[in-house]
């Protein structure tokens, strides 16, 4: 069953939108083709440091702080998260960030925008400018694990101690036979969860593999990384926001900067 508290449905967004700080994280292009009124497009890479090559790295928090206040965002908002059908990711990412950088209130469309054209609800086309705010970040690290956590749970001489680090990738990439990083294969200790066993959760469909991994879960914690982090984030929201765990965290670097360290160990099949 899909958490209420999470998702907020779109009578109550149109009736009270002034209430409302809508972030759009579609393409440009869709958005700029037809947005709910009011929506801040947003593109979420600009929070990284991708122009430096490290497309899985967030620039500091206060230049998060500095970018969110640009597009006209402040803590206190009551943000809700527009997005589409592919881009449930960026979604929950985005999601994931404000969380930690302490926004106040923040949910999901419920069914995203193309529910919101389905109904006849109101569109505009072009671009909405927000005036600027300011952002005051009170940053919740307790969602977000660090790459030295990450090496200390490979280091550990009792890794059955530590929380499960929940691999969202898939098959191929776990085992190494796709390179999307720069050293193919996984974190070692790690355990193979590709994103599909977190859709299913999210529309209450719990497979047996699932079961077993959330007995796990609950006695240990679990840590969720993918490539750059997108698909972690899914898998963050499915077990906090869903499935109510509350020793979930995000590793935000992933892979990608794990394997860029050319002295850190890696698994492969």
């Amino acid at each position: 069953m899909v958490d209420k508290d999470v998702f907020i449905a779109a009578e109550d967004v149109e009736r009270n939108m002034e209430n409302f700080t809508l972030i759009d994280v579609r393409p440009y292009q869709k958005y700029v083709a037809g947005h709910i009124p009011r929506s801040i497009w947003i593109w979420f890479w600009d929070f990284t440091r991708h122009k430096e090559g490290k497309p899985s790295s967030f620039k500091s928090e206060s230049e998060l702080a500095k970018i969110l206040g640009k597009y006209g965002i402040s803590e206190k908002d009551h943000v809700v998260i527009v997005y589409d059908s592919g881009t449930i990711g960026v979604a929950t990412y985005t999601l994931w960030l404000l969380e930690y950088m302490g926004q106040e209130k923040v949910q999901l469309l419920k069914g995203g925008i193309d529910e919101w054209i389905k109904e006849n609800r109101p569109i505009e086309k072009g671009i909405y400018t927000p005036k600027p705010k300011e952002y005051n970040p009170r940053v919740r690290r307790g969602i977000r694990a660090s790459l030295d956590e990450i090496v200390e749970i490979v280091n550990s001489s009792n890794r059955e101690s530590k929380p499960l680090l929940l691999d969202v990738r898939t098959p191929q990439e776990y085992t190494g036979a796709l390179k999307n990083t720069p050293r193919p294969g996984r974190i070692p200790g790690s355990v193979l969860t590709p994103p599909e066993i977190y859709i299913d959760a999210l529309f209450g469909r719990i497979r047996d593999d699932m079961s077993r991994l959330l007995n796990e879960i609950r006695k240990r914690g679990a840590i969720t990384y993918c490539t750059t982090g997108e698909r972690a984030s899914f898998a963050w929201f499915v077990l906090t926001k869903i499935l109510k765990l509350d020793n979930i965290k995000l590793f935000p670097e992933s892979f990608y900067e794990y394997s860029s360290r050319q002295d850190l160990p890696i698994e492969k099949d």
